[in-house]
């Protein structure tokens, strides 16, 4: 019973993704690449600065995930719902001016 629809846009990297934010805030992108196994040990240190009661916003989960490319498709919403995802870079855009108009970011 009933139906279930992927609502996505564009597939990005975490790179691309980091880079359009950058764009986008007019700020220079992020040009630094980890090896995995340096993310995955520094996640595997974040856990255990966790436990140890520092705040480190770095774990095995994030590291992970920020290793992976995941790819999703919403053509069925498209053709079923006409759903109209927009672009990536409007969306980033339209976030930018939120978070600036609200005194979240800082204005060059």
């Amino acid at each position: 019973p009933g139906e279930r629809y992927i609502l996505s846009g564009e597939n990005l990297t975490i790179q691309q993704l980091f880079t359009l934010i950058a764009e986008t805030g007019g700020v220079v992108p992020p040009n630094i690449r980890l090896p995995s196994l340096l993310l995955h040990t520094l996640g595997i240190a974040g856990d255990l600065a966790t436990k140890l009661g520092w705040n480190s916003s770095l774990s095995r989960e994030n590291a992970w995930t920020a290793t992976l490319y995941h790819w999703f498709d919403c053509s069925k919403a498209k053709r079923e719902l006409g759903f109209d995802p927009g672009s990536a870079r409007d969306a980033i855009r339209d976030s930018v001016t939120w978070m600036k108009a609200r005194g979240l970011l800082k204005t060059n």
